[in-house]
Protein backbone atom coordinates (compact mmCIF):
# COMPACT_ATOMS: atom_id res chain seq x y z
CA UNK A 1 0.00 0.00 0.00
CA UNK A 2 1.45 3.26 -1.04
CA UNK A 3 2.61 5.96 1.95
CA UNK A 4 0.23 8.80 1.61
CA UNK A 5 1.71 12.36 0.87
CA UNK A 6 2.00 14.75 4.02
CA UNK A 7 0.96 18.39 3.35
CA UNK A 8 2.35 20.56 6.50
CA UNK A 9 0.83 24.07 6.67
CA UNK A 10 2.69 26.48 9.31
CA UNK A 11 1.41 29.79 9.14
CA UNK A 12 -0.62 32.66 10.70
CA UNK A 13 -4.44 34.84 10.52
CA UNK A 14 -2.22 37.91 10.13
CA UNK A 15 -5.72 40.43 10.10
CA UNK A 16 -8.90 41.22 8.66
CA UNK A 17 -8.98 44.49 6.47
CA UNK A 18 -12.42 46.07 6.18
CA UNK A 19 -10.99 47.98 3.31
CA UNK A 20 -10.13 45.05 1.39
CA UNK A 21 -6.87 44.14 -0.03
CA UNK A 22 -6.73 46.36 -2.19
CA UNK A 23 -8.54 49.11 -0.27
CA UNK A 24 -7.98 52.75 -0.13
CA UNK A 25 -4.28 53.61 1.26
CA UNK A 26 -3.26 56.76 2.37
CA UNK A 27 0.22 58.54 1.05
CA UNK A 28 2.54 57.32 3.86
CA UNK A 29 1.41 53.40 2.88
CA UNK A 30 3.97 53.98 -0.18
CA UNK A 31 6.72 54.94 2.46
CA UNK A 32 8.97 51.68 3.44
CA UNK A 33 7.93 49.85 5.92
CA UNK A 34 10.66 50.77 9.12
CA UNK A 35 8.98 54.92 8.37
CA UNK A 36 5.17 53.59 8.70
CA UNK A 37 6.32 52.10 11.64
CA UNK A 38 7.97 55.22 13.23
CA UNK A 39 5.38 56.93 12.19
CA UNK A 40 2.52 54.99 13.87
CA UNK A 41 4.86 54.87 17.06
CA UNK A 42 4.93 58.68 17.04
CA UNK A 43 1.13 58.80 16.51
CA UNK A 44 -1.14 60.38 19.25
CA UNK A 45 -2.84 58.48 21.50
CA UNK A 46 -6.55 57.16 20.91
CA UNK A 47 -9.31 59.85 22.64
CA UNK A 48 -11.05 58.04 25.87
CA UNK A 49 -14.05 57.80 24.59
CA UNK A 50 -13.06 55.49 21.95
CA UNK A 51 -11.64 53.31 24.67
CA UNK A 52 -15.49 51.93 25.54
CA UNK A 53 -17.43 52.34 22.28
CA UNK A 54 -14.54 50.57 19.49
CA UNK A 55 -15.38 47.60 18.22
CA UNK A 56 -13.73 44.71 18.24
CA UNK A 57 -13.42 41.73 15.45
CA UNK A 58 -12.52 38.00 16.20
CA UNK A 59 -12.50 35.32 13.46
CA UNK A 60 -13.05 31.75 13.11
CA UNK A 61 -11.22 29.26 11.14
CA UNK A 62 -11.95 25.31 10.16
CA UNK A 63 -11.01 23.17 7.48
CA UNK A 64 -13.22 21.83 4.41
CA UNK A 65 -11.84 18.44 3.09
CA UNK A 66 -12.72 17.28 -0.09
CA UNK A 67 -15.27 13.93 -0.33
CA UNK A 68 -12.37 11.49 -1.02
CA UNK A 69 -8.41 10.78 -0.44
CA UNK A 70 -7.43 13.53 2.44
CA UNK A 71 -7.38 12.98 5.89
CA UNK A 72 -6.04 15.80 8.74
CA UNK A 73 -3.13 13.43 9.79
CA UNK A 74 -2.30 12.49 13.27
CA UNK A 75 1.53 13.61 14.43
CA UNK A 76 0.85 12.71 18.03
CA UNK A 77 3.24 10.03 19.76
CA UNK A 78 1.92 7.34 22.24
CA UNK A 79 4.53 7.85 25.13
CA UNK A 80 4.77 11.77 24.45
CA UNK A 81 2.92 13.61 27.37
CA UNK A 82 1.18 16.94 26.03
CA UNK A 83 1.90 19.72 28.24
CA UNK A 84 -0.35 23.20 29.07
CA UNK A 85 3.00 24.80 27.36
CA UNK A 86 3.52 22.90 24.07
CA UNK A 87 1.82 23.69 20.89
CA UNK A 88 -0.52 21.42 19.98
CA UNK A 89 -1.37 20.28 15.66
CA UNK A 90 -4.28 22.01 14.77
CA UNK A 91 -7.28 18.94 14.20
CA UNK A 92 -9.52 20.83 11.55
CA UNK A 93 -12.47 21.92 13.67
CA UNK A 94 -13.17 25.09 14.58
CA UNK A 95 -10.73 27.27 16.38
CA UNK A 96 -11.45 31.28 17.09
CA UNK A 97 -9.21 34.11 17.36
CA UNK A 98 -8.64 36.34 19.86
CA UNK A 99 -10.34 39.97 19.71
CA UNK A 100 -8.61 42.72 18.03
CA UNK A 101 -9.64 45.96 18.15
CA UNK A 102 -8.11 49.43 15.50
CA UNK A 103 -4.80 50.48 16.55
CA UNK A 104 -5.02 54.24 17.36
CA UNK A 105 -4.14 56.50 14.71
CA UNK A 106 -3.41 54.48 11.68
CA UNK A 107 -0.88 55.65 8.90
CA UNK A 108 -2.03 53.53 6.12
CA UNK A 109 -5.76 51.79 5.11
CA UNK A 110 -7.13 50.11 8.46
CA UNK A 111 -6.28 46.83 9.78
CA UNK A 112 -7.52 44.62 13.14
CA UNK A 113 -4.08 42.45 13.57
CA UNK A 114 -4.77 38.93 14.93
CA UNK A 115 -1.60 37.24 14.28
CA UNK A 116 -2.86 33.62 15.61
CA UNK A 117 -0.77 30.83 14.65
CA UNK A 118 -1.77 27.94 12.54
CA UNK A 119 0.00 24.42 12.38
CA UNK A 120 -1.98 21.76 10.21
CA UNK A 121 -0.56 18.39 8.70
CA UNK A 122 -3.06 16.99 5.76
CA UNK A 123 -2.70 13.28 4.38
CA UNK A 124 -3.77 12.51 0.74
CA UNK A 125 -3.62 9.40 -0.32
CA UNK A 126 -2.60 8.97 -3.83
CA UNK A 127 -6.14 9.11 -5.97
CA UNK A 128 -6.87 6.66 -8.63
CA UNK A 129 -7.62 7.07 -12.62
CA UNK A 130 -11.05 6.57 -11.70
CA UNK A 131 -11.67 8.31 -8.72
CA UNK A 132 -10.23 11.98 -10.07
CA UNK A 133 -13.59 13.49 -10.94
CA UNK A 134 -14.10 12.74 -6.96
CA UNK A 135 -11.83 15.50 -6.01
CA UNK A 136 -12.91 18.48 -7.82
CA UNK A 137 -11.55 21.08 -5.22
CA UNK A 138 -8.49 21.37 -3.36
CA UNK A 139 -8.50 21.52 0.61
CA UNK A 140 -10.04 25.03 2.06
CA UNK A 141 -9.83 26.92 4.84
CA UNK A 142 -13.36 28.62 5.91
CA UNK A 143 -13.44 31.51 7.72
CA UNK A 144 -15.91 33.56 9.63
CA UNK A 145 -15.84 37.36 10.65
CA UNK A 146 -17.75 38.99 13.63
CA UNK A 147 -18.08 42.17 15.12
CA UNK A 148 -18.05 42.60 19.09
CA UNK A 149 -19.84 46.22 19.93
CA UNK A 150 -19.07 48.11 23.47
CA UNK A 151 -22.92 46.38 24.32
CA UNK A 152 -21.27 42.77 24.14
CA UNK A 153 -23.43 42.06 20.50
CA UNK A 154 -22.25 40.17 18.52
CA UNK A 155 -22.29 41.04 14.37
CA UNK A 156 -21.75 38.71 11.27
CA UNK A 157 -18.90 41.08 9.10
CA UNK A 158 -18.45 38.13 6.81
CA UNK A 159 -17.28 34.63 5.23
CA UNK A 160 -15.01 33.88 2.74
CA UNK A 161 -12.64 30.49 2.16
CA UNK A 162 -8.97 30.17 0.99
CA UNK A 163 -7.63 27.13 -0.83
CA UNK A 164 -4.76 25.23 0.83
CA UNK A 165 -1.57 25.23 -1.91
CA UNK A 166 -0.53 21.94 -2.73
CA UNK A 167 3.54 23.34 -3.85
CA UNK A 168 5.65 24.11 -1.01
CA UNK A 169 6.51 27.95 -0.64
CA UNK A 170 5.99 30.71 1.40
CA UNK A 171 1.91 32.60 0.78
CA UNK A 172 1.02 35.73 1.39
CA UNK A 173 -3.17 35.11 0.66
CA UNK A 174 -6.39 37.03 0.46
CA UNK A 175 -9.60 35.78 1.07
CA UNK A 176 -12.54 38.46 0.39
CA UNK A 177 -15.19 38.26 2.76
CA UNK A 178 -19.04 37.92 1.80
CA UNK A 179 -22.30 38.06 3.98
CA UNK A 180 -26.00 37.73 3.06
CA UNK A 181 -28.07 41.19 3.65
CA UNK A 182 -31.42 39.61 4.81
CA UNK A 183 -34.33 41.41 4.21
CA UNK A 184 -35.56 44.52 5.79
CA UNK A 185 -36.64 43.07 9.36
CA UNK A 186 -34.19 41.13 9.60
CA UNK A 187 -31.21 43.75 8.65
CA UNK A 188 -32.87 46.04 11.46
CA UNK A 189 -32.85 43.24 14.20
CA UNK A 190 -29.30 43.15 13.26
CA UNK A 191 -28.69 46.25 13.50
CA UNK A 192 -30.30 46.61 16.96
CA UNK A 193 -30.36 43.39 18.16
CA UNK A 194 -27.11 41.49 16.79
CA UNK A 195 -29.24 38.59 15.42
CA UNK A 196 -27.72 38.35 12.21
CA UNK A 197 -28.31 36.06 10.12
CA UNK A 198 -25.94 33.20 9.23
CA UNK A 199 -25.95 30.43 7.08
CA UNK A 200 -27.35 26.89 8.01
CA UNK A 201 -23.41 26.01 7.98
CA UNK A 202 -20.66 27.92 7.39
CA UNK A 203 -18.90 24.42 5.36
CA UNK A 204 -21.58 25.38 2.92
CA UNK A 205 -19.20 28.53 2.18
CA UNK A 206 -16.70 26.32 0.49
CA UNK A 207 -18.24 22.95 -0.89
CA UNK A 208 -22.23 21.73 -0.75
CA UNK A 209 -23.79 18.88 1.17
CA UNK A 210 -21.77 16.61 -0.85
CA UNK A 211 -18.58 17.89 -0.18
CA UNK A 212 -18.00 19.10 -3.86
CA UNK A 213 -18.64 22.42 -6.14
CA UNK A 214 -19.49 25.41 -3.61
CA UNK A 215 -23.03 26.50 -3.71
CA UNK A 216 -24.32 28.18 -6.24
CA UNK A 217 -24.82 31.81 -4.57
CA UNK A 218 -26.30 33.86 -7.46
CA UNK A 219 -29.82 33.52 -5.96
CA UNK A 220 -28.56 35.49 -2.49
CA UNK A 221 -28.35 39.37 -1.44
CA UNK A 222 -24.95 39.22 -0.19
CA UNK A 223 -22.64 42.44 0.44
CA UNK A 224 -19.03 42.59 0.44
CA UNK A 225 -16.95 43.03 4.07
CA UNK A 226 -13.71 43.50 3.48
CA UNK A 227 -10.84 40.78 3.12
CA UNK A 228 -9.06 38.26 5.72
CA UNK A 229 -4.77 38.29 5.52
CA UNK A 230 -3.20 34.67 5.61
CA UNK A 231 0.40 33.45 5.97
CA UNK A 232 0.96 30.21 5.18
CA UNK A 233 4.14 28.04 4.55
CA UNK A 234 3.67 24.67 2.47
CA UNK A 235 6.26 21.74 3.45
Amino acid sequence: MARPARYTYVGEIVSYEPDGSDGPQSAQSSRPDFLRDALFRSSKPVSLSSLFWRPYYYATCQVALPRRGWDVADTSVDDEVPTGFEAQPWNGEMICTHCASLCGSYTAKRSYVFNHPLELHLDNKEADITTLTDDPVPPRLVFQVLRVDGWERQFLEGYTFVDLPREPGSYNLHGSLWAPRGNLSERLSASFCGAFVPLASPELVAADELLQLPRNRSGLCVRSAGSLHLRLQVL
